[in-house]
């Protein structure tokens, strides 16, 4: 969506965390000074959410990586494994995806937003 304003177009896009952000500067729209809130705490909550952002993507990669070494072992039992056991397996397996990527085991999260922190 292009938003004309002041002479310049603005192009705005969601971000990694869902909020709407310039194509310019990548700061949320909106934020600063101009709403009434202090850039530092706008700083605060931006920086608060890239960090949950950035560990809900490493989530997703545990969740994919739990669910790929799932694939590989052979479905056991006369019966193999019901429609409702697998939903409720992969359940499972996202409950431990996020608390694998909530005790930082892997690193990737905090990689990540050190990286998209600095462009800011």
């Amino acid at each position: 969506m292009y938003f004309q304003g002041s002479g310049e177009v603005t192009v705005f896009m969601l971000g990694v965390a869902g909020l709407p952000v310039t194509g310019i500067t990548g700061a949320p729209a909106g934020a600063g000074e101009k709403m009434g809130v202090p850039a530092d705490k706008n700083r605060e909550l931006e920086d608060k959410r890239l960090r949950e952002a950035c560990q809900q993507l490493e989530g997703v990669f545990w969740h994919l990586l739990l669910r790929s070494m799932r694939k590989t072992i052979p479905d056991g039992g006369f019966l193999g494994q019901s429609s409702e056991e697998r939903i409720y397996q992969d359940l499972l397996d996202e409950q431990y995806a996020m608390l694998l990527a909530g005790q930082d085991k892997a690193g990737i999260g905090r990689i990540l937003y050190e990286q998209l922190r600095g462009r800011g």
